[in-house]
């Protein structure tokens, strides 16, 4: 089968990121949006209804509320949260820097499952890669929605830490593990953080073992031994009823602010798959608009000759996807 034919043969994600605003409430020095320019605006509550609407119209859905801003930033964001139907499971990142009083805890009950960011144990490690942000106010958020879980006797909202190792905070990774024990999460996710090569980490796990069930390991992260590559998570066999996201190995549609959705985080929409302003969900992922898309991924070889490119060309997961699609044609 053809690489094109491959990426023809694709069907509509379940799942759906959505950017309630470009705005944070921080300026961390390696997060893509201190480092880039990205069109500054917050989702306005009524195209909010109208993109749920749209996008659950036909089935429940995993509803992620995440992107290059803070979620909490949009003062719209309990309205949000309440909007979205009970059939979708609803997801949202955050730094862990909102205030909330109680009545507005209580609307985040309705959400399934939180991921808050703590890359240290320690505000002066903290302050390397998330200036201004603390320990002590993001724990107590985290605890915060952990007893809204108890008093319910509810099993929701999930809440997981995400730990964003670099050179620097690598040190903190047992203590990590401590405070994610003792508070009492689902998960710790330990990733590897974006960074310049003199900030990147690689980390042999190996030194933490036994590791606890509830950590979950970026495999990027690990040390480039041959032991650790062979007890990597080798890639599933890619099949023709992939989504093109799994083909290519992306994430998840991205629906940004303004309505824009892209296969990714591509602020200037060189690759647009349309607008929830302009175009219904179900009209954007017909088979005639994506097999549009799909030529144009596929025609790499032609875009490196031209020198003209895409987002998915500075994308390391397409880098190695293309290869091995075209190695499997």
């Amino acid at each position: 089968m053809a690489f094109a034919d491959k990426l023809c043969s694709y069907y509509d994600s379940v799942e759906v990121t959505l950017e309630p605003t470009t705005y944070c409430n921080l300026q961390c020095p390696c997060c893509p949006a201190t480092r880039c320019v990205y069109p500054k605006g917050n989702l306005p509550q009524d195209h909010f209804r109208r993109f749920i609407d749209d996008i659950t119209q036909n089935s429940s859905r995993i509803i992620h509320l995440c992107g290059i801003g803070e979620p909490f930033c949009n003062p719209a964001i309990y309205e949000m949260i309440s909007y979205v139907p009970r059939q979708a499971a609803l997801w949202l990142s955050t730094n862990g820097m909102f205030r909330a009083d109680q009545r507005r805890l209580e609307l985040l009950r309705k959400v399934h499952g939180f991921i808050v960011t703590l890359d240290a144990v320690t505000d002066d490690v903290l302050h390397r890669s998330r200036p201004g942000a603390s320990v002590s106010r993001i724990l107590a958020n985290v605890e915060a929605l952990l007893e809204l879980r108890r008093m319910a006797g509810a099993t929701q909202p999930l809440v997981q830490l995400r730990m964003n190792v670099f050179s620097f905070n690598k040190h903190d990774i047992p203590g990590m593990i401590r405070t994610a024990a003792e508070l009492g999460v689902d998960a710790l996710l330990i990733h590897r953080g974006t960074a310049p090569p003199e900030l990147t980490a690689v980390v042999d796990m190996r030194e933490f073992e036994p590791l606890p069930a509830f950590v979950r390991i970026d495999p990027r992260l690990c040390s480039g031994t041959a032991e650790q590559e062979s007890e990597a998570p080798q890639r599933a066999p890619i099949h023709a009823d992939h989504t093109l996201f799994r083909t290519l190995g992306c994430g998840v549609p991205y629906v940004h602010w303004d309505g824009l959705v892209t296969c990714c985080r591509d602020s200037k929409g060189n690759l647009p798959f349309g607008n929830l302003l302009e175009s219904s969900y179900n009209k954007i992922f017909s088979w005639g608009n994506l097999d549009r898309i799909a030529k144009v991924i596929a025609g790499f070889e032609e875009r490196f000759e031209k020198e003209e490119y895409i987002v998915c060309d500075g994308c390391p997961k397409f880098f190695y996807n293309r290869h091995k699609l075209v190695r499997d044609s």
